[in-house]
């Protein structure tokens, strides 16, 4: 499982991701990559959480594809939705192409479900308000008949749209948010307001208002901090690792920066 945020104040936007890879009968991985950053894209990043390792073919994980996505991608700039539907559309066609080499080789499993989301964030040229979008890749095998042996798979994506827009400021929540949603609580407790109904439908909560950059990486490393602690005591738990975090601002772009400095 994952955890990875996202926070919109005024001044920019602040990601994290912690680094567990939990695979079925295997120990837990504490080296995964959950924040994408771009070679040749400054101002934007992506968050991935879910089932985004298929076993079979290609093993690479998202951040390894990133060589091949930006490839693909136009040197120009360009808008955070255009972003956001390229690369979804990227990982929707390289999902879909192992799958069918799995279907050839009789390797793909039976009523196989993946569910990956993935949380595009950066600026727009000459806007002064970070965007955040939240998009989703749902892949399923549907068998068509076993006589012969058939299997259909297929990835299709919910669109999905911009999460925290204009200037609604606040945190937009992936991969495991009942874990956040409890440490959130826990961090907010003494402010009722923010803690009556602390999660959105889509998945974002609020902060205080006038929250700086600077208070605004605090926040998250405490959060996932707290979050990846509340597992501790747990066999194989969902959450762990290291933090791997960023600021993304329209006059700096992307900045990487260390949650042990923050926490």
């Amino acid at each position: 499982m994952t955890l990875v945020l996202a926070i919109k104040v005024k001044e920019g936007l602040v990601l994290a991701a912690d680094s567990r890879m939990n695979f079925k009968g295997h120990p837990p991985r504490d080296n995964a990559i959950k924040l994408l950053p771009f070679k040749n894209h400054k101002h934007v990043a992506a968050l991935v959480a879910g089932d985004a390792i298929i076993s079979g073919w290609d093993k690479r994980e998202p951040s390894e594809l990133l060589p091949d996505l930006e490839a693909e991608l136009p040197s120009r700039r360009l808008s955070i939705s255009n972003f956001s539907e390229r690369l979804l559309t990227f990982f929707k066609d390289h999902y879909e192409n192992q799958w069918k080499y799995l279907v050839e080789k009789r390797e793909l499993p039976e009523a196989l479900q993946q569910n990956i989301t993935f949380q595009v964030a950066g600026f727009d040229e000459n806007e002064d308000d970070g965007r955040v979008y939240k998009k989703e890749l749902f892949g399923r095998a549907k068998l068509i008949s076993r006589s012969p042996y058939q299997l259909k798979p297929e990835f299709y994506f919910d669109r999905g749209g911009e999460i925290l827009k204009g200037n609604t400021y606040g945190i937009a929540c992936g991969g495991n948010c009942n874990i956040f949603e409890k440490v959130y609580g826990e961090y907010f407790s003494g402010n009722k307001d923010l803690i009556q109904k602390p999660r959105n439908p889509d998945g974002t909560c609020r902060i205080p208002d006038k929250t700086s950059l600077q208070e605004a990486k605090t926040l998250i490393c405490s959060l996932i901090g707290r979050a990846i602690y509340s597992q501790r005591d747990v066999k194989n738990g969902e959450i762990g690792g290291k933090i791997c975090a960023c600021t993304i601002t329209q006059d700096d772009g992307l900045e990487m920066f260390d949650c042990d400095d923050f926490q």
